[in-house]
């Protein structure tokens, strides 16, 4: 049926613009009971390591972070250093048990502990900063910039397909609960602008992968999975 056919051109922009944005995409559905295109956070750590298995590498060897690696690298450095050196000595691998036997060992200053200490903004890394990310500050406007284009990407599809639009109005009340968090903050015309803007910038790139996004649909419409549906689009 034409609705069912809608519905599918709507997801299937959704799906094409956020591949391209490089949002990466967990599940879409496109039927009577919903209607949507759902994203791993960026930071998901299983995301990497399942785009590695499909892009044929071993997932298990990218398990450990980089961190990880390094640290690894560097306990094994210190202890071949120890082994050249005396036991007892400074260095050694007996360091510690001869200052903790030691008479004149130095008592150790218990409150001096990174953990009871009060962190502020300038001791945490950026990537572990809270207070860097929503809900606990507001989108910022590149993000926002990015968001409006998924949002938007629906409405496109359906219009390129059909010549006009029936769906789209939830996406815009989300985009628009999305502004509404946004750090500085967005007067109701700056929205307006990004909504008129990201409605032409994603006509025309949707329009660039006209042939990717009309296979896109027959895919998603014999219930492709979402590998397949990115195979489709990198096959472009």
């Amino acid at each position: 049926p034409i609705y069912r056919k809608r519905m599918v051109h709507h997801e299937a922009g959704h799906f094409l613009a956020a591949h391209l944005l490089g949002y990466p995409i967990r599940n879409y559905q496109a039927n009577a009971v919903k209607n949507a295109v759902e994203f791993y956070p960026l930071r998901d750590d299983d995301v990497g390591l399942t785009k590695a298995s499909l892009m044929g590498f071993d997932a298990s060897s990218v398990t450990k972070s980089m961190e990880q690696r390094v640290d690894e690298k560097k306990e094994l450095w210190r202890k071949e250093q120890m082994q050249d050196r005396p036991y007892f000595s400074k260095g050694g691998q007996g360091e510690d048990a001869l200052v903790a036997q030691s008479v004149f060992r130095k008592d150790k200053n218990y409150t001096d502990n990174d953990f009871l200490k009060v962190q502020t903004s300038t001791m945490i890394s950026p990537e572990n900063d809270v207070s860097r990310s929503w809900p606990y500050r507001g989108f910022d406007h590149a993000t926002i910039d990015k968001l409006s284009v998924v949002s938007v990407a629906g409405v496109c599809s359906e219009i390129l397909s059909f010549g006009n639009a029936e769906g789209g109005f939830a996406d815009l009340a989300q985009f628009r609960q999305l502004c509404a968090n946004a750090e500085p903050e967005m007067t109701e015309k700056d929205i307006e602008n990004r909504i008129r803007y990201s409605i032409g910038f994603t006509m025309g790139q949707l329009r660039r992968h006209l042939g990717v996004l009309d296979e896109l649909v027959e895919a998603m419409e014999g219930g492709a999975s979402v590998e397949e549906c990115v195979l489709v689009e990198a096959m472009e």
